[in-house]
C-alpha cells in the first residue's frame, strides 16, 4: 500500500525564508514529490522540520485521505504503476466538491504557461494574483479552495481593490481563471464534474467605469504640488505625480520603464499604443524642465538602465500604479479633492493646455502622444520637430505654478 507524508525540505528554503510543503509518496520502494502550493514559515515548523500547523496540517491530511480513497478504488491496477504514474493519476483524478483544487496553484500555473507561450497579458494576471494573495492574508486565509470561491467572498474581495478601473479589470481576471479551471477539470460529456459550483452566475463582473475620468483646473493641480506629505506611500505619490503632469501627462507604466534623460530630453516608446503605431511606435520626446531636475535625482536608478528607480521599487508597473493611486487617496482626502487617482495628471494637462492656455485641441491631441489615423502615414517621412511640444509643456506648467 502507498504511503504518504507531509514534508519539508530545509535545503528548498526560499529567498523570503519560506519552506515548499509537499507530500512525499512513497509506492514499490520508490519515493516521489507532490507540491501542495502551499509554503510554511519557520514558525511553522518544529525544530525536526516537521509542519505543526493546524492550518496546514488539517488541510493536507485531508487531501492525503483523499489520495488513499482513490488508491482503493484502483485495486489490482495499482501493481502496474510506478510511483510517477501514480502521481499522475492523483493529479488528474481530483474528486468533486470542497476537493482541494486550489485557486492559487491553478493560477500560477495558468500563468507560468502563459508566460511560455509569450501572452501579453502576464503582468497583469501577475499583478491581480498578487493582489488577491495579500487579500487572502488579511483575511488569514492560507488557501482559497474552487468549492470557496462564491458569490459572497468575490464580492468582499472587490469591495477591497482600490481605483477606479482596477475592480472590473481586477474581477474580469479572477473570472477568466476560474472558467479555464471549470475547462480543465470538468467534462460534462462524461459526467465528470469536479467544479460544480460557479459564482459568476450571481456576481457580475463590475462594468469598467470610464466616466469618472476627469482633469483638474491649475488651482487643484497647484494644491497637489504644494501638500506636505505626512508619509512614505503620499510623499511618493506626489513626487510621480508632479512628474507625470511635468511630462506632458506619462503614464506611470512608462515612468516605470523609460531610460535615463539623453540630452535634456526624455524618450520612450509609449507603451499604451506603440502596436498600433507602427509607423513610429508611438515614439514620444520629451524636454526635461528645471522643475523635475530634483526628482531625476531623487529616484535615479544608479545602474544607469532606467531613468527612475521605480522597477527596483515595485515588481511591475502595475503594483507600483496601485501604489501611487493608494498614496494619492490619502493626498487627495488631505485638500478636498475626492477619489484623487494618477490618470489625473495626464487629463489635466490636457485641459488645462486647451482651456487655460488656449493651445488648440488637435495640437494637444497631438502632444499627448495619441494616434492619429490622418497622418501616420506622412510622418513616416517626415522628420518631427519636438520644439512645439517643449514649448506648450513650459506653458502648461507655467500656467500651474504662476508664473
Amino acid at each position: 500500500m502507498p504511503t504518504f507524508k507531509i514534508t519539508v525540505q530545509k535545503h528548498q528554503k526560499r529567498r523570503d525564508g519560506k519552506y515548499p510543503i509537499s507530500i512525499r509518496l512513497t509506492h514499490r520502494k520508490k519515493i516521489a514529490y507532490m507540491a501542495t502550493g502551499y509554503y510554511a514559515q519557520q514558525s511553522d515548523l518544529t525544530r525536526s522540520f516537521e509542519v505543526k500547523s493546524p492550518m496546514y496540517c488539517q488541510e493536507l491530511n485531508r487531501r492525503i485521505n483523499e489520495y488513499e480513497k482513490l488508491i482503493v478504488t484502483l485495486r489490482d491496477k495499482i501493481n502496474d504503476m510506478d510511483v510517477h504514474q501514480l502521481v499522475d493519476y492523483l493529479k488528474n483524478s481530483v474528486s468533486s466538491g470542497k476537493s482541494g483544487i486550489d485557486f492559487m496553484k491553478f493560477a500560477r500555473d495558468t500563468i507560468s504557461k502563459m508566460e511560455k507561450e509569450g501572452k501579453k497579458q502576464t503582468n497583469t494576471y501577475k499583478s491581480v494574483l498578487k493582489n488577491l494573495e495579500t487579500f487572502l492574508i488579511e483575511k488569514n486565509m492560507a488557501w482559497l479552495l474552487m468549492s470557496e470561491m462564491t458569490s459572497s467572498f468575490l464580492k468582499k474581495y472587490e469591495a477591497s481593490i482600490s481605483g477606479v478601473r482596477a475592480p472590473s479589470a481586477y474581477m474580469a481576471v479572477i473570472r477568466a481563471i476560474f472558467n479555464m479551471a471549470r475547462e480543465k477539470y470538468n467534462d460534462e460529456d462524461a459526467d465528470i464534474i469536479r467544479i460544480s459550483n460557479n459564482p459568476f452566475r450571481k456576481y457580475k463582473v463590475p462594468e469598467q467605469n470610464v466616466a469618472k475620468k476627469r482633469g483638474m483646473d491649475s488651482i487643484n493641480i497647484r494644491k497637489i504640488i504644494e501638500c506636505n506629505p505626512q508619509g512614505i506611500r503620499d510623499e511618493l505619490a506626489k513626487d510621480v505625480f508632479f512628474l507625470s503632469f511635468c511630462l506632458v501627462g506619462t503614464n506611470s507604466v512608462d515612468l516605470y520603464h523609460c531610460k535615463y534623460p539623453v540630452n535634456g530630453y526624455i524618450e520612450y516608446e509609449r507603451q499604451k499604443t506603440r502596436e498600433t503605431r507602427k509607423s513610429d511606435n508611438a515614439y514620444i520626446k520629451i524636454r526635461v524642465e528645471p522643475e523635475i531636475l530634483p526628482l531625476l535625482e531623487k529616484y535615479k536608478d544608479e545602474t544607469g538602465e532606467r531613468a527612475f528607480n521605480f522597477y527596483k521599487r515595485y515588481s511591475d508597473h502595475a503594483t507600483f500604479n496601485t501604489a501611487l493611486n493608494k498614496g494619492l487617496k490619502i493626498i487627495g482626502k488631505s485638500i478636498g479633492i475626492d477619489k484623487l487617482q494618477f490618470y489625473a495628471a495626464r487629463h489635466s494637462w490636457a485641459g488645462i493646455a486647451r482651456n487655460e492656455c488656449g493651445i488648440p485641441k488637435s495640437e494637444v491631441h497631438e502632444y499627448l502622444n495619441h494616434a492619429d489615423m490622418e497622418y501616420k502615414i506622412t510622418d513616416v517621412y517626415l522628420q518631427k520637430d519636438w520644439l512645439p511640444l517643449a514649448n506648450a509643456n513650459r506653458k502648461v506648467i507655467d500656467r500651474v505654478l504662476g508664473l
